[in-house]
């Protein structure tokens, strides 16, 4: 078990007085390491957005080991809160979770209200800008809001560049 992304995940949850659902664990989680908390998840593009099979993993971990309670929520969702053990986990890294709270607090301002579509498709175009960065160097904000419309048909256009705005704002687009 990731010990370190332990403490800080419990933080987050901690802070933030819970996380309503997988897709927004999966979706905060993928912000704090591109925001550069060093968690160590390999994210992938799936249905519903950047997935990380290792967090689920993780987070099956977390519950068996005390540190995050899941309860059943709205919509079957399933609702996370901090669980017995989480202060254990969050004092035995106290280091590191206190060197990357600034973050954590920055990613749930940002992202930690948000519904589980916002975040699906604000993850969605920062992973598809990440990846024409990447390649290219650069991205163009058209281009990413039509490979994000092709991978997202259910959302608008006025949406995608909604999110997208919303994204330069927090500093997560590729200049």
């Amino acid at each position: 078990m990731n010990e370190i992304a332990a403490g800080i995940i419990a933080k987050m949850v901690e802070l933030n007085k819970g996380v309503e659902g997988k897709k927004v664990m999966q979706k905060l989680v993928y912000f704090l390491q591109e925001r550069g908390v060093p968690l160590g998840f390999k994210y992938q593009l799936y249905f519903y957005g950047p997935y990380s099979n290792e967090l689920a993993y993780a987070v099956s971990d977390f519950e068996s080991f005390g540190i995050l309670v899941a309860q059943p929520a709205a919509n079957n969702a399933t609702a996370y809160k901090s669980g017995p053990t989480a202060n254990i986990f969050i004092e035995a890294n106290n280091v590191l979770v206190d060197k990357f709270k600034p973050v954590v607090e920055a990613v749930l301002h940002d992202f930690g209200r948000r519904s589980s579509s916002e975040l699906e498709l604000m993850a969605t175009i920062h992973f598809i800008d990440k990846s024409m960065c990447s390649k290219n160097g650069v991205s163009e904000k058209n281009q990413v809001i039509a490979l994000t419309k092709k991978e997202k048909k259910k959302f608008p256009e006025e949406a995608i560049g909604q999110a997208y705005e919303e994204l330069v704002k927090t500093g997560l687009i590729c200049d």
